[in-house]
């Protein structure tokens, strides 16, 4: 579970990388809450940044990233309640930090 949290936040970095290259800002942070994130923010934050992704790219973007997720986050998100809110908050941001030394391959 701490892997899915984690990537949610890599996730949340892509979606900050294209906001600022196209808008010169990162209007998705707002949704962040200043980093004190619960269960059901990490839930949602995951819902709209693949929303957003989805219209900034096409959906074959980030394939390998969208294949962790599902193993890593959604297929064990009955498990994210054994985390504390702390842990939550602390793995996204992790993510978040360490989100650009992830690349993905570009589509031929």
């Amino acid at each position: 579970m701490k892997a899915g949290i984690f990537g949610v936040g890599v996730l949340v970095r892509q979606v900050f990388n294209w906001q600022s290259h196209s808008l010169g800002s990162t209007p998705f942070e707002k949704k962040l809450k200043g980093y004190h994130l619960n269960e059901n923010d990490i839930k949602n934050i995951y819902r709209e940044a693949l929303d957003k992704l989805n219209k900034y790219s096409s959906f074959h973007s980030y394939l390998g990233l969208r294949s962790f997720l599902n193993e890593n986050f959604v297929l064990n998100s009955h498990k994210i309640k054994l985390l504390s809110n702390n842990e939550l908050s602390f793995y996204f941001v992790a993510g978040l930090e360490f989100g650009n030394n992830f690349k993905t391959k570009k589509a031929e």
